[in-house]
């Protein structure tokens, strides 16, 4: 019942008497994974610490007690769980490691953190099965999740791990650009720097139909080539005034890391520091002469450079078509400032 006391201090000592409870107690063990589902997070939370001092590492019972609230329709609770089951799982444990990894998938960002973090304490690094098994996440039609499946990759794997690097770069020919641009985001966190196999798969991309494969393949081999490899290089600096602003952003940027030390780069110096937000960072890539291009600015001639201002430019042409209209119906008084605001 302490346990379950929203006075902080009460809990404390509820927990400090559990560490004088006898390890494998399966009545203070099950008393501790039915507070796992308290409303209360700080009771949760309470009950996730407890739990190591009731239960030993591979003890069964404790461990299907906790796997049970892994499916908990709360997703509050569902976290505390993942967050628990790492207090008592052994490593490589089957049963754990797939209910873990099902939460990868959780709709819920919260939960998706814990797993990942859980995934970490609870599979060996290098493990081929785990590994196949969080790249087809990869695949997930909802980004915030393949996002995550990166995340995970990055925590059970070792830096240029032959089993993730043969998943990932076989989605590199994925018919889907956005599996593409995953893979290619994947690739730069676990490929060892230099691998020429790898780096020649990614300058390909460069080629891609798709604007953002393109922008994160430039990403990816400003991390993954060499300083000074000639042949990315040579692919890179051609596109430095090609296609759509953010990716000649990203391609500017990686021609000046891969540039050897004392070689003064030039390439992109047009480009102003990039702000936080999103929209600060549109701004930038679109401006022309500080701020984004005025109506009279845009034209066939320049659409070609600025690919992804088609949509804008239509919309500048409907605002020129609509005033014209307006001023034609209305005639002198718009300009006068006469007509009237009622009706």
């Amino acid at each position: 019942e302490d346990l379950e006391d929203e006075d902080e201090d009460i809990r404390a000592k509820a927990l400090e008497g559990l560490q004088e409870a006898k390890k494998g107690d399966q009545d203070a063990i099950a008393e501790v994974c039915v507070q796992l589902e308290h409303l209360h997070p700080e009771v949760r939370r309470a009950a996730v610490v407890a739990l190591g001092y009731v239960a030993e590492p591979g003890d069964l019972f404790a461990r299907d007690q906790v796997l049970l609230r892994l499916r908990h329709w709360f997703p509050n609770i569902r976290r505390a769980a993942c967050e628990g089951i790492a207090q008592v799982a052994t490593p490589q444990d089957k049963l754990v490691v797939d209910a873990v990894c099902e939460l990868l998938l959780d709709e819920h960002a919260d939960v998706r953190r814990a797993a990942v973090e859980t995934l970490a304490m609870v599979v060996k690094k290098g493990h081929g099965k785990t590994i196949q098994k969080v790249g087809s996440c990869l695949e997930n039609p909802d980004a915030s999740i393949r996002r995550t499946a990166v995340q995970a990759l990055c925590q059970i794997i070792y830096r240029g791990d032959k089993t993730a690097m043969s998943v990932l770069t076989k989605k590199l020919e994925h018919s889907l650009p956005e599996m593409r641009v995953t893979a290619l985001e994947a690739l730069g966190f676990i490929v060892r720097r230099g691998d020429k196999d790898v780096v020649a798969r990614v300058t390909r991309c460069l080629e891609d139909l798709h604007p953002e494969v393109r922008r994160q393949a430039a990403q990816t081999l400003a991390r993954v080539a060499e300083e000074g490899d000639t042949a990315v290089l040579s692919a890179l600096e051609p596109r430095v005034d090609m296609g759509r602003p953010d990716v000649k952003r990203a391609v500017c940027d990686a021609v000046r890391a891969l540039t050897p030390k004392g070689q003064g780069a030039n390439v992109g110096t047009q480009w102003p520091e990039l702000l936080a937000g999103p929209w600060e960072k549109l701004e930038q890539l679109e401006a022309a002469k500080g701020g984004f291009l005025s109506p009279e600015d845009i034209g066939p001639s320049n659409i070609a450079v600025h690919g992804n201002l088609g949509a804008l430019t239509k919309a500048v042409g409907d605002i020129k078509r609509r005033s014209i209209l307006v001023k034609e119906t209305l005639g002198d008084e718009v300009d006068r400032g006469e007509v009237s605001t009622q009706g």
